[in-house]
């Protein structure tokens, strides 16, 4: 039997070279959303606002259900989101318009709408290089000379 000892250099993510940075990357690409917990956040939106997110498949559509009537929904949007939110813009227009206008099926389809474009904005932000090595960084990980995790 015998023993072999092998010293290895280690290195903070901001210390790596390009390439090695980059495989860091490869390696942390699902970093931010490896675990339900960041979808959470719009789980708990939608309920503040009396709503159900039921499935949601990232791309193309996301569906939602009033836990309430679709007026208590409008309210809580208004007093919820801020004024500039397309969601905030949808619920006034449903509590200042008639239903022939604007109906509660075209308002549930408008928030989902909304939903459904914010939580793909916000995915692609945590899928990115600045949000990576943002929590890359902050988790003060530790990388061999290619960038492979110590």
């Amino acid at each position: 039997m015998r023993t072999i000892i092998t010293e290895t250099t280690v290195f903070e993510y901001n210390e790596l070279s390009g390439a090695a940075k980059e495989n860091a990357l490869n390696i942390f690409w699902d970093i931010n959303v490896d675990s339900q917990y960041w979808f959470e956040y719009w789980e708990e939106d939608a309920q503040r606002i009396n709503m159900e997110i039921i499935s949601h498949d990232g791309l193309y559509e996301t569906k939602m259900k009033f836990l309430g009537t679709a007026e208590e929904t409008a309210e809580l949007i208004l007093k919820e989101h801020g004024n500039c939110c397309d969601s905030y813009k949808a619920a006034k227009r449903f509590l200042n318009t008639s239903e022939e206008e604007y109906s509660c099926d075209d308002y549930l389809k408008d928030i989902q709408e909304y939903y459904r474009l914010t939580i793909e904005s916000d995915y692609e932000y945590l899928t990115s290089k600045e949000a990576i090595e943002e929590a890359i960084e902050s988790s003060d990980y530790e990388f061999t000379e290619k960038g492979e995790l110590i």
